[in-house]
């Protein structure tokens, strides 16, 4: 009776134990973007709009020089080491009104 109750118990604690990390693995997968791949994403979504006819050539001007800007400002903020929570976050906005942008130039 108890040897059948301890591997009751040992079956519980593996199966728990491998749901733990199941989990942890499918949270890690689905982490937000990083500088990095939204500045990618959004070379690709202007490459697109260019290539549908959806941004014209001053739309364009414009969103590249913005995002010229953005990677200045990414370049200046991983100079002097690791890029910082202010930093990151400042960049990140910056991002965010581009998508913006982006959007518009998209559909007007």
């Amino acid at each position: 009776m108890k040897k059948s109750l301890r591997l009751i118990f040992a079956s519980f604690i593996i199966v728990g134990g491998t749901a733990v990390v199941s989990f942890a693995q499918e949270a890690n997968n689905h982490r937000p973007p990083g500088i990095n791949e939204r500045q990618h994403n959004q070379q690709k979504r202007i490459k697109d709009g260019v290539q549908d006819g959806d941004i014209n050539r001053q739309e364009l001007k414009n969103l590249e020089k913005e995002q010229a800007r953005i990677r200045q400002m990414e370049r200046r903020a991983r100079s002097d080491g690791d890029v910082t929570l202010r930093e990151r976050t400042r960049i990140q906005h910056e991002l965010s009104q581009s998508s913006r942008h982006i959007r518009r130039a998209s559909r007007n």
